[in-house]
């Protein structure tokens, strides 16, 4: 066997196993299942840049595993099966076989051995080898995705099947005709039907990709205070919370809505029910407006130093009190943390572009007083003073001089003077590297082009002038 290197290497390789009828390929020999299994090997680590590929590579990867130790007396048993799989995966691998998208077809559905995906003769279908059998005499069997859910999970109601396969079009074929007749828009208005939703064990996302889980979607026991941060929703009746439910009342996703304005902030979903959920809440007349929550109300619950919020979406995320309750705005207490709570902080007026800050993040400057940190790291530098010492101020109060900043008026203290070159231009020169002569220093260079006019012409100040420039 020559040496498989290259993913096209490998690609080539399987395709030339699998058409091979099974009499033909001897690969109960020892030496042809190494050559095999390194093979395998080597595809697995050059397609592990690519998902779906190191998917496949694996799978041909740990059967190529067994091929190798099975032993010798039921080699040829165990390759009668496991060389069919080899087979399909091969095939998958190689794109024959359209593979099915991440997520299309729930992992509970998916039946080792089946190796369920796209249809060659049909696009619209799914294609799958239902027995041992079968998959040894190369038939594949082809069928909506619905029947082959029914018959292979007799468990299954209609309405869960329909369910599936709504998400699997969408994930699949961004198919935008599910059946919006299974499904049911609602509306969680009051403190306890809110929490009721937020606190169900699911993996609410808002992100495509179904990584990572809404930091809100816990019950009250995983906050820092005994009080579910999205209570406060249910204080202003303009503001509720949208979700949907299937026919098994399984929620799919929720978004904060304005009802008075008709728009929502953001969408939470389970992985693959993005499209179908926004699709049901724009039927509905909803709009989506980041900004839709300026000026609602929450409820002002106090606890401890601070009060209970929820991690706010969307454009505004701050809020100020009034009286018993929170108005969501963007200059007041920050509705930003995860653990439910957000502090009451005291603010001040930044001496440098007048924003409010909190005052914890203040910045003492030597001439200004306190500046947010902002300012603190883009309009200040710390230079040296008089005193050699190194204090903040602003950045057209001091020069960069040998890659250190220097007071404009420290530059004597520090060993530094402006004087002027050649061309009349000014520039800062350490002392030592001047011309100091009677009380003044000067620029070698314009010293040594102005000498006459500087030190007269006298032949002995001349020769005193000269001697100082090494002339």
């Amino acid at each position: 066997m020559k040496k498989v290197d290259t993913y096209e290497k490998f690609v080539d390789y399987m395709k030339d196993v699998y058409s091979q009828k099974f009499n033909d390929y001897k690969l109960t020999h020892s030496e042809s299942v190494i050559d095999f299994f390194n093979a395998c090997y080597n595809c697995m680590i050059l397609a592990s840049n690519d998902e779906s590929l190191a998917y496949y590579s694996y799978h041909i990867y740990q059967l190529a595993m067994d091929l190798r130790d099975v032993e010798a007396d039921n080699k040829e048993s165990f390759l009668k099966e496991y060389w069919s799989l080899i087979r399909e995966y091969a095939r998958l691998l190689t794109g024959e076989y359209e593979p099915l998208v991440k997520g299309a077809l729930p992992d509970e559905y998916n039946v080792f051995g089946h190796i369920v995906h796209i249809s060659t003769r049909n696009p619209k279908l799914i294609a799958y080898t239902p027995t041992l059998e079968k998959r040894e005499e190369d038939i594949q069997v082809q069928a909506k995705l619905g029947k082959y859910l029914g018959k292979t999970f007799a468990d299954l109601k209609p309405h869960n099947i329909g369910s599936i396969v709504d998400r699997f079009n969408l994930l699949q074929f961004g198919d935008d005709g599910a059946d919006l007749s299974n499904y049911k828009l609602k509306f969680a208005k009051t403190a306890d039907e809110i929490e009721e939703i937020y606190s169900l064990d699911i993996n609410l996302t808002a992100y495509e990709n179904g990584e990572g889980r809404s930091c809100m979607q816990y019950d009250a026991s995983y906050f820092e205070s005994p009080v579910h941060p999205c209570r406060v929703y249910g204080y202003d009746d303009s503001l509720v919370l949208a979700y949907i439910v299937n026919q098994d009342n399984d929620v799919l996703g929720r978004a904060i809505v304005n009802l008075k304005r008709k728009e929502f902030v953001r969408t939470y979903f389970l992985y693959g029910y993005k499209d179908l959920f926004e699709r049901i809440l724009y039927n509905n007349g909803l709009q989506y407006n980041p900004s839709c929550l300026d000026g609602l109300h929450l409820d002002y619950i106090e606890y401890g130093n601070g009060f209970v919020a929820p991690y706010l979406d969307g454009h505004y995320t701050h809020a100020y009190v009034d009286g018993d309750h929170l108005v969501i705005n963007n200059d007041g207490f920050a509705l930003d943390q995860t653990n439910g709570l957000s502090f009451e902080v005291s603010t001040f007026s930044c001496n440098c572009c007048g924003d409010e800050s909190d005052e914890d993040s203040g910045v003492l400057t030597e001439n200004d007083g306190y500046v947010c940190s902002y300012c603190a790291e883009n309009e200040y530098v710390w230079a040296y003073d008089q005193w050699k010492q190194e204090v903040l101020i602003n950045v057209d109060e001091a020069v960069i001089v040998d890659n250190i900043y220097i007071a404009n008026d420290a530059l004597d203290e520090n060993g530094y003077v402006e004087v002027r070159d050649e061309n009349g231009m000014y520039e800062i020169l350490a002392k030592e590297d001047c011309i100091y002569y009677e009380g003044e220093y000067y620029h070698p260079e314009y010293f040594e082009y102005n000498l006459e006019s500087i030190v007269g012409e006298d032949e002995d100040d001349l020769k005193e002038a000269k001697e100082l420039i090494g002339a």
